[in-house]
């Protein structure tokens, strides 16, 4: 995360590809569509590789979230020392740090897995089919 910094656009490229997904989803199957919807346009096993990375996102998060029950890694004055919410916790070595930063790119590469995979399944799969069943 330090050496390549640009990971965190992954959280801008989210909002590009999943909300025009949702939008036409909505055009496609009404304001609220349901799970079950789009369970019927995809193929079953796209449908099932989406839920088993979101089982994985879940299951990461739930990780995540117990990793860093202590706090986060900050530094501060030079220092690597773990903080909650703006408060000293403790100093961590090089090591401990670096180890807490990957935790939390963790933590959010479960999430963008969501985004991204089902987005990605809805235009090349539902998307293409729904266009082929309109043009007939």
């Amino acid at each position: 995360m330090d050496h390549y910094p640009q990971v965190w656009y992954l959280h801008f490229g989210v909002f590009v590809v999943f909300f025009p997904m949702v939008q036409s989803f909505k055009q496609d199957f009404g304001s609220a569509p349901s799970m079950s919807a789009l369970r019927m346009v995809l193929p079953p096993w796209v449908f099932w590789v989406c839920m088993a990375i979101s089982a994985y996102a879940i299951l990461n998060f739930i990780l995540f979230f117990v990793s860093m029950q202590q706090g986060s890694p900050a530094i501060w004055d030079g220092k690597y020392v773990l903080q909650s919410h703006g408060h000293f916790v403790r100093e961590l070595s090089g090591a401990e740090y670096a180890q807490d930063r990957a935790n939390e790119l963790r933590g959010f590469s479960g999430h963008w897995l969501v985004f991204y995979s089902v987005s990605f399944a809805y235009f090349m799969f539902a998307k293409a089919d729904t266009s082929r069943r309109f043009l007939r």
